[in-house]
């Protein structure tokens, strides 16, 4: 039988140096997990609010119904989308029984794409307002038939007679009938239209909010992830409205007709409102070094 005393008296063990202790493991696993957790989260809401911006900046300034036509150069801002309409409007020459051979009809769809594509038209299309339930389109038809003529210089010679008969007969429309319409149709679709984009920007908050709400529970540093989340959500949205022409130029091609899109939106937008976003980015840092400060300075002993 051992004497008791013996026990107390032995000397404590100590854990090996090179020992590591599994609490601590798990630990580290579980800050990697959450930081993990918290970058995913917070790129989802960055990414859905910054939709939802976006999507209410072009119910704002796209679907307007005092301008009712602008969707239609933002439209046309897309090189594919001209394409296909100058595609449609070949077929239909060619379908009036004037037969075009495959070269020909091919130079006859870029000089179609080169008139759809006129900054003057997307201009005066842009402006076009309705007065008493009318649109007057006379400008536009107008600089329609000189876009096609001015096309129609240095084509071959079936290709530059049909441009100058297209040109005669928005010329012979515009002298009968005038180019006014009634817009109330229009301006009813583009009112709700506009509705709709708005309840969609809103009902995309929701998720955008949850997923913030959910990083921020999971976050380790959650002041740091509460200010990434709404500046990445605003420079997200800068750069899909402004997205550059060297980037425009190369982008792929599911991607290039809502690039183009986007970037027509932001040019509606205007520079001053990229820009009021572009500052508004810094806000959120600037707060959270302003907090930071701020209690810096409060737990600082006076001297």
């Amino acid at each position: 039988m051992s004497d008791p005393l013996t026990d107390y008296r032995r000397q404590a063990s100590y854990p090996h140096p090179g020992e590591v202790d599994p609490s601590e493991g798990r630990r580290a696993s579980l800050r990697w997990v959450r930081t993990v957790l918290a970058l995913l989260l917070g790129t989802a809401s960055a990414l859905v609010l910054a939709s939802a911006l976006v999507l209410a900046l072009g119910a704002v300034h796209v679907l307007s119904p005092d301008r009712p036509a602008r969707v239609v150069p933002v439209l046309l801002s897309a090189p594919e989308v001209r394409t296909a309409v100058a595609e449609d409007i070949v077929s239909d020459i060619d379908e009036d029984g004037v037969p075009l051979t495959a070269p020909e009809r091919a130079e006859l769809v870029r000089a179609m794409e080169e008139v759809l594509a006129s900054a003057e038209l997307h201009a005066q299309v842009r402006d076009l307002r309705p007065e008493d339930g009318r649109i007057d389109g006379t400008a536009v038809a107008a600089t329609f038939e000189a876009e096609l003529l001015a096309q129609a210089e240095g084509r071959p010679p079936r290709v530059q007679r049909v441009l100058q008969v297209a040109a005669e007969h928005v010329r012979r429309e515009l002298a009968a009938e005038g180019s006014s319409g009634d817009a109330s149709g229009l301006v009813e679709s583009i009112t709700l239209l506009r509705r709709w984009a708005l309840i969609a920007a809103a009902v995309l908050l929701v998720p955008g909010l949850v997923a913030a709400a959910l990083a921020l529970a999971v976050a380790r540093r959650r002041p740091l992830t509460a200010v990434l989340i709404p500046s990445g959500a605003l420079l997200l949205a800068v750069l899909a409205l402004a997205p550059g022409r060297f980037v425009l130029e190369r982008l792929p091609g599911p991607l290039s007709i809502p690039g183009h899109v986007l970037a027509a939106i932001g040019e509606l937008s205007g520079p001053g409102t990229l820009w009021a976003l572009l500052l508004a980015v810094g806000v959120p840092p600037a707060l959270w070094w302003a907090v930071r400060s701020w209690r810096g300075a409060a737990s600082t002993p006076a001297t």
